[in-house]
């Protein structure tokens, strides 16, 4: 019996060390896989800066948790650490993400090397589900058909009118909902009114690209309320947004299970679809009687051009999509930022009115006479192309604020 006492005791000792034994091989295991992985990154990117809370194995998981709200505002204070060089954000189960912030680069990616630069399976996978197979998500061959089919379509006669009537439409009933407010603004100069005006362009937007796209009148900008679609439509982009700083195993699983934003994000596609392809089936419906007559949307458009072996909802869901992508949000903060950019700058607003009221004297003549959102005269596309300095400002807002 006492000659088993040597081995107890040196099993209890053992059994001791156990804990952090454990400890240092997990240190040992993960300073490896952190050299292999830095080694393999550096041959991929070359010597490519990194923020400097970047950690091993983990990267800057921590980092997009913690400033999931002010993500904007982390990366711009690396960049400018970094800048003029780029800088790569890395996380766990995620390919690296490469920020630029130079003009030079910009054009490098988006235009000199276009084809290089593709956007990759992460895209389509997040967000698939909501845009399906659209121009923002593709790559390749499938992009370029795809963007082939949407160039001619806005390069048709038909659809460039249809578009600027659209518009003058949709801002003739803006012009009826800004108009009491300036009222009411200069009735109270003591007290300024406050004014949403991103909801009020983001509604603006919506109702010209919906129309453009699917034909559809969501009338959500008279009635001061957001359509069903508008709701679904924008919450989805958000819940979609949030999949890039959920890790992804953990949104599949919720998405499989239906909770949290995950289910909510069924219930907004279940919107969206029921909206988009109801649409889609009326268009298809109309193509050989004469409800078709006189529809310039682009799914009506789409279906009078493709044959019917073609018409395929999902591809023309996708076009219509990618359209109301494109269009809708970076119009309405282009429109936001340049209204801002305006009243921070009274000169350039004064000069700017001049060329407007000079060049376009009708709008001058209504406002002399007090002519109401309903009888005052719009300009087409046509009347607006010698306003050079309204482009001039318009092109600086997007330098100053890209969309």
């Amino acid at each position: 019996m006492l000659s088993f006492l040597p081995t107890l005791q040196q099993l209890k000792l053992e059994t001791a060390r156990a804990p952090l034994a454990a400890a240092l091989a997990l240190c040992a295991a993960l300073l490896l896989v952190s050299a292999v992985s830095k080694k393999r990154q550096k041959s991929a990117h070359g010597d490519v800066a990194v923020p400097p809370t970047t950690l091993p194995v983990l990267g800057n998981l921590l980092d997009l948790v913690r400033n999931n709200d002010t993500l904007h505002d982390w990366m711009y204070e690396n960049a400018k650490r970094c800048h003029p060089k780029p800088f790569v954000i890395r996380a766990p189960g995620r390919a690296d993400l490469v920020v630029i912030s130079t003009p030079e680069a910009f054009e490098d990616v988006v235009k000199t090397q276009f084809d290089v630069f593709g956007k990759g399976p992460g895209i389509h996978m997040r967000l698939s589900d909501l845009l399906g197979d659209s121009l923002t998500l593709l790559d390749g061959d499938r992009w370029r058909i795809q963007r082939k089919i949407l160039v001619g379509l806005f390069s048709a006669r038909a659809m460039r009118d249809s578009i600027s009537s659209i518009i003058r439409k949709n801002a003739r009933v803006l012009l009826g909902v800004l108009t009491p407010q300036a009222e009411a603004n200069a009735a109270a100069a003591d007290k300024q009114l406050d004014l949403d005006l991103s909801t009020l362009m983001g509604r603006f937007t919506l109702e010209v690209f919906m129309e453009v796209g699917f034909g559809l009148h969501l009338r959500g900008l008279e009635a001061g309320e957001p359509h069903p679609f508008e709701t679904a439509f924008d919450r989805a982009q958000i819940i979609g947004t949030m999949r890039y700083t959920t890790p992804t195993p953990v949104w599949k699983l919720k998405r499989l299970l239906g909770l949290g934003v995950e289910g909510e994000m069924t219930q907004c596609l279940a919107t969206i679809n029921e909206t988009v392809l109801s649409l889609i089936a009326r268009a298809v419906e109309a193509k050989h009687s004469d409800a078709a007559a006189g529809r310039k949307d682009i799914v009506s458009l789409a279906v009078e051009a493709l044959g019917d072996e073609e018409l395929d909802p999902s591809l023309l869901r996708a076009l219509a999509m990618s359209a109301l992508v494109a269009g809708r949000d970076t119009t309405a903060q282009t429109l936001c930022w340049f209204v801002y950019m305006l009243t921070q700058n009274p000169r350039v607003e004064q000069k700017l009115r001049a060329e407007v009221l000079t060049k376009l004297p009708k709008l001058a003549e209504d406002a002399e006479r007090g002519a109401s959102p309903e009888e005052s005269w719009l300009p087409a596309s046509d009347d607006v192309q010698d306003l050079t300095y309204l482009e001039a400002c318009l092109k600086e807002t997007l330098r100053l604020y890209p969309a």
